[in-house]
């Protein structure tokens, strides 16, 4: 667990993380409480069928890269208007203001 989050520490900030299951894995629930972030989950696990139509396009994907590939394109998918919104509004300033208005304070998502 240390390992992955120094990791994720080492590349920037983590503002959501994404699962293609659900129930979450214990370790997306264990990551996501580290760093205090939202999780997109699916309402039921993806399919074989949908990861593969979602990542269609992407070459040299081995299964758990195109589950993880599926499970970010849907996040960001679900996401997209929240973020295009902000950038309408916020200019200049869009990455800090994503990084403010996507975080969850305290257990409470914003």
């Amino acid at each position: 667990m240390n390992d992955i989050v120094w990791e994720i520490e080492q590349r920037g900030d983590l503002l959501t993380l994404a699962s293609d299951r659900y129930p979450l894995p214990r370790t997306i629930k264990k990551v996501s409480a580290a760093f205090q972030c939202k999780v997109y989950y699916p309402e039921e696990p993806l399919s074989k069928q949908e990861k593969e139509q979602l990542t269609r396009g992407y070459r040299n994907l081995n299964n758990h890269e195109r589950d993880a590939l599926a499970a970010a394109l849907k996040a960001y998918n679900f996401f997209s208007h929240k973020l295009r919104q902000i950038k309408k509004q916020e200019g200049r300033d869009f990455e800090k203001n994503v990084k403010d208005r996507l975080k969850i304070r305290k257990g409470k998502r914003i």
